[in-house]
């Protein structure tokens, strides 16, 4: 159950991640914000801050999300392989010992 939360989890913080990359501004726009004047304003220049920090702390999550998933993912395949070879173990066990022992019924 928790395998399916994280992995949607991680789902919607990829998606979110592609977005907010999308909106950013590129970091080199070729010198225009040295020559060209003043491009943008200052309350645009705390959103695009403010989106750099957003986009930090979701790719933050993300790792942290999938290293999550992997160590859960992990433990449940652990778990079935170790009641899968208890299984096979005690049959093996059943039929060697009932080679040792064979029945009169025939």
């Amino acid at each position: 159950m928790i395998e399916i939360l994280l992995g949607c989890l991680l789902l919607l913080v990829s998606i979110l991640l592609i977005i907010l990359v999308l909106l950013q501004n590129p970091k080199d726009q070729g010198g225009q914000e040295t020559l060209g004047g003043m491009q943008q304003m200052i309350g645009v220049a705390h959103v695009a801050n403010f989106l750099e920090k957003i986009t930090y702390g979701l790719c933050l999550l993300f790792f942290a999300l999938a290293l999550s998933l992997a160590f859960f993912l992990k433990q449940k395949r652990d778990a079935k392989i170790e009641a899968e070879t208890s299984v096979n173990i005690a049959e093996a066990n059943a039929y060697a010992t009932e080679e040792e022992n064979p029945s009169t019924e025939q």
